[in-house]
C-alpha cells in the first residue's frame, strides 16, 4: 500500500476509534466547562473574553472555545457530538502525522506500524473521546516536539516550513493549556542535546525564531485580553494562575515521593506501545554509530527522558498530565519495525511472543471490563480472542522458517487493525456509560420536575461546579458568582434559587438562618451522582420585613474548598 493510502487508513481507524458513538452520552466532568463556555460565544458572548452563564471564566486560555464554538457554527447546532468532534478529529490526525514522520526518519516499513500504535494507545482514548482541552493540547504539543526534532535532527529540508510549524503548533499549544504545554516542548530541546552531547545545537536560530513565534502568540492574546477588560472595567480572573503556580512550587514532599512511581506508571499506561522501548533499546546497541536512524531514535528516547526529568522536578503526581508524551513512544515502534532486518531469530521470535501475550491481554480486559454493556462486550471479546489464537497459531507455523518473515509482516498488520478496531467497541460502550451515570444530565431532569416551566433560575457556585445541571435543565442562569451569596439574598423576591453547600460557605444553611420563612414552598435537595455534590432548589419569597443580611463571620470556621 502506497503513502496516501496508509496515512487515510491509519486516519480513519483513528476515528472509527475516537468516534464510534461519539454523542452518545452527556457532558461529563470538565467537559462542561470548555463545551458550554464555547456554546455561549456562539450566542452572544465575547469570544475574546470567556464567560461562563455571564461570570468571567479564565480557568483555561480560549483557544479550546473558539475551536468547538466554530465547529458548532459550521455544524449548525451545538452538542455532544459537535463538541468532542476536534478531539477525535486532531487525534486521529495526530496518529496519521506520525506514521508520515515516522515514514521521513525510519522508512516507509515504519509507517504503519508507528500509526497503529499511536492508536493502540488505549489510555489516550477517553480523552481522545472528550470535549475537554487535553487530546488538542497532546496533538499541538506533539507536532511542536515533532518540528523540534526535525531541526535538530531531520533531514534538513522544509527548515523554513518547519520553523514556522514549531511557532504555530506551540502557540496553540499555550493558547490551549497555557504553561502546562511547555515540558515536552522543552523535554525535546534538550532531551536530545543531553543523550547526543551536543549543547550548540540548542541555540539554532529555527528553534530560537521558531519558539518566539509562538510565545508571541500567546502573548498578543494575553495583552490583547486585558486591554479589553480594562476598557470594560472587568477585574481578572486569576485563579487558573494560582491553580499553575500552586501546582509547579507547592507540592509537599509526599506528593514529589508519589511523583517518583509516575513514570513507572505511564510504562504499564502505555502498554502495549511501551513493550518496544527494551527493544528499541537492543536495537540501537546492535547500529552502528554514524548510522542516521540511530542518531533520530536517540533523540526521541532523550526527549522522553527530559520530559520526564521535568515533570519529576515540578513534582506532578498525576500521571494523566503526562500522558502529553506517551505518543511519542509509536515512533519508536515504527523504527524497531523498521530495523527488523537486523533481528536475530531469537529476538524476533521474542518480540512476537510478547505482542501475542498483550493482545491476549487487552482481549481478558474487553471481557472483564466493568459496567460496560453485555451485548457491546461479549461479542466482540470474543471475536477479539478468536482472532488472537489465529494468530497464534499463524504465528507457530511462519516463524518455524525463517524464509516466512514476509508473511509474518502481511498477517500481523490486519491482524492488529481488527483487534484495535473490535476493542473499540466495548471501550466506547463503557465510557458512554460512564457518562450517563455520573454527568448532572439526571439531576437536571429532577430540577426541571422541581421548577415546572420556568426558564431562569438563580446560583451562586453551582455554576462553577456544575454548569451542566442548567444545560440539561433548559434554564438560563442569574449567576451572583463564586461569592455571590450576599447578592443572592438581597435581590428581590419571588424567583428560583440553586445553591449547594459545596461551596466555599455553606449555602442552603447560611440563608435559612438568617432569613427565616426565605423559602416558603420548602427545597428540594436533588439526587446527585456523587453524595459529595449537595444541591438544594427552593422557590426565595422571604417576607417583606425579613432582615436579609448575612453574618459571615458565623461561619469562618469553615475551610475553603471544603
Amino acid at each position: 500500500m502506497k503513502q496516501p493510502g496508509q496515512l487515510l487508513l491509519i486516519f480513519l481507524a483513528g476515528l472509527f476509534i475516537y468516534g464510534l458513538w461519539l454523542g452518545d452520552s452527556p457532558l461529563y466532568r470538565t467537559e462542561p466547562f470548555r463545551a458550554l463556555v464555547a456554546h455561549q460565544m456562539v450566542h452572544g458572548s465575547s469570544w475574546l473574553i470567556p464567560h461562563l452563564y455571564g461570570e468571567l471564566y479564565e480557568r483555561k486560555p480560549p483557544l479550546i472555545y473558539w475551536i468547538e464554538g466554530g465547529v458548532e457554527i459550521l455544524a449548525g447546532r451545538g452538542n455532544e457530538f459537535a463538541w468532542r468532534l476536534p478531539s477525535a478529529v486532531g487525534s486521529a490526525f495526530l496518529a496519521a502525522f506520525l506514521a508520515w514522520w515516522a515514514g521521513r526518519w525510519f522508512g516507509t516499513s515504519a509507517r504503519l506500524p508507528t500509526g497503529f500504535a499511536c492508536l493502540a494507545l488505549v489510555a489516550l482514548w477517553d480523552q481522545n473521546r472528550s470535549a475537554d482541552i487535553d487530546a488538542l493540547n497532546t496533538v499541538m504539543a506533539m507536532l511542536a516536539t515533532a518540528c523540534v526534532l526535525e531541526l535538530l535532527c531531520g533531514l534538513g529540508q522544509w527548515t523554513v516550513g518547519w520553523t514556522l510549524g514549531l511557532g504555530l503548533s506551540l502557540g496553540a499549544a499555550l493558547l490551549l493549556k497555557g504553561p502546562g504545554a511547555l515540558p515536552q516542548v522543552i523535554g525535546a530541546i534538550i532531551g536530545p542535546a543531553m543523550i547526543l552531547g551536543n549543547w550548540k545545537s540548542v541555540r539554532r536560530p529555527s528553534i530560537v525564531i521558531g519558539a518566539l513565534i509562538g510565545i508571541a502568540i500567546f502573548t498578543i492574546y494575553i495583552v490583547t485580553a486585558k486591554i479589553a477588560m480594562q476598557r470594560t472595567g472587568i477585574v481578572p480572573d486569576k485563579t487558573g494562575w494560582y491553580e499553575v503556580i500552586e501546582k509547579i512550587f507547592l507540592h509537599g514532599w509526599l506528593a514529589r515521593l508519589v511523583a517518583l512511581t509516575v513514570p513507572f506508571q505511564l510504562l504499564a499506561f502505555a502498554l502495549p506501545v511501551s513493550a518496544a522501548l527494551p527493544f528499541a533499546v537492543m536495537t540501537i546497541r546492535r547500529m552502528p554509530m554514524e548510522d542516521p536512524s540511530r542518531r533520530r531514535a536517540l533523540a526521541i528516547l532523550g526527549t522522553l527522558v527530559a520530559t520526564l526529568l521535568i515533570w519529576l522536578i515540578e513534582g506532578n503526581d498525576n500521571p494523566r498530565y503526562e500522558y502529553v508524551m506517551l505518543p511519542l513512544l509509536a515512533p519508536l515502534v515504527g523504527f524497531v519495525w523498521a530495523s527488523r532486518d537486523r533481528w536475530q531469530a531469537g529476538f524476533a521470535q521474542m518480540l512476537l511472543g510478547v505482542c501475542v501475550l498483550l493482545c491476549g491481554a487487552d482481549v481478558l480486559v474487553t471481557i472483564k471490563l466493568p459496567r460496560a454493556m453485555p451485548e457491546h462486550v461479549v461479542l466482540p471479546g470474543g471475536m477479539a480472542g478468536s482472532v488472537v489464537v489465529l494468530f497464534v497459531l499463524v504465528s507457530l507455523v511462519v516463524w518455524s522458517d525463517e524464509k516466512s518473515k514476509p508473511l509474518a509482516a502481511k498477517a500481523a498488520s490486519p491482524v492488529v487493525i481488527v483487534l484495535l478496531l473490535l476493542f473499540a467497541l466495548p471501550m466506547a460502550a463503557r465510557k458512554n456509560d460512564e457518562r450517563r451515570r455520573k454527568s448532572a444530565a439526571n439531576p437536571a431532569i429532577e430540577l426541571r420536575k422541581v421548577i415546572g416551566s420556568a426558564t431562569r433560575v438563580s446560583a451562586a457556585g453551582v455554576v462553577r461546579d456544575l454548569p451542566e445541571l442548567f444545560y440539561y435543565a433548559g434554564v438560563e442562569v442569574d449567576s451572583y458568582g463564586e461569592f455571590g451569596l450576599p447578592k443572592l439574598a438581597a435581590t428581590a423576591r419571588g424567583h428560583w434559587v440553586v445553591i449547594s453547600e459545596n461551596e466555599k460557605y455553606p449555602a442552603y444553611s447560611t440563608i435559612k438562618k438568617y432569613i427565616p420563612g426565605a423559602f416558603p414552598r420548602g427545597v428540594t435537595k436533588l439526587h446527585m451522582p456523587d453524595p459529595r455534590d449537595v444541591i438544594y432548589v427552593g422557590w426565595y419569597d422571604p417576607p417583606a420585613n425579613a432582615d436579609t443580611r448575612i453574618e459571615w463571620h458565623v461561619e469562618t470556621s469553615v475551610e475553603p474548598d471544603e
